[in-house]
């Protein structure tokens, strides 16, 4: 058996130094920016095609804290696509999560924080619950989106019932809701153009 010496390394000479710091520092610098900043961006005139509305679910002291977001996208589809995000299970009490279930979903079935469907302006419903890690919970859910997308769309607390337009001033502090159960179902209702 015959073992052979490793091959001598050639130190660096300073300029290799300097361009190796420089790609190191340019990768690491890609790296720490966000996807989007490596997108062109769309002239101030284009709106990116689409829409979503982000919901959110607080305690009134705003310790703890939960979001969703669901809306119309190309590229997307009604089932599993790449744009649905699977929540992250709690790890600590007190949680407080909202979800979309989706027993439906066969291999890809769980609960997701997104839900994305193909950007087509058809009215859709997403069902989504509320879940805390304890009953009788004081939580207020709210809702960002496009103010037209949101004149057009209802939210029905499955609970009691209630139907809620996202545009009543009424609710421009949200909808306060008391977790008794501690998971409840509500749906989002897009009417469609």
């Amino acid at each position: 058996m015959t073992f052979r010496s490793p091959p001598r390394r050639t130190p660096l000479t300073r300029s290799a130094k300097t361009r190796l710091a420089c790609i190191a520092a340019a990768v690491v610098a890609l790296i720490a920016l966000p996807a989007t900043a490596l997108v062109p961006a769309a002239s101030a005139q284009e709106a990116p095609p689409g829409w979503r509305v982000t919901l959110r679910v607080e305690t009134p002291a705003k310790a703890v804290k939960a979001r969703a977001t669901l809306g119309q996208f190309p590229g997307s589809v009604v089932g599993y696509d790449g744009a649905d995000l699977a929540t992250m299970a709690p790890f600590a009490a007190p949680w407080l999560t909202l979800v979309f279930p989706h027993a439906d979903w066969g291999a890809k079935a769980g609960d997701y924080a997104t839900d994305f469907r193909a950007f087509d302006n058809a009215p859709g419903q997403w069902l989504f619950e509320m879940r805390a890690d304890r009953a009788g919970a004081t939580v207020v859910l709210r809702w960002e989106g496009d103010p037209a997308i949101l004149a057009r769309s209802r939210l029905t607390d499955k609970f009691t019932g209630r139907v809620i337009d996202p545009t009543d001033p009424a609710y421009a502090n949200g909808y306060p809701v008391t977790l008794n159960p501690a998971i409840r179902p509500f749906s989002w209702d897009y009417l469609g153009p």
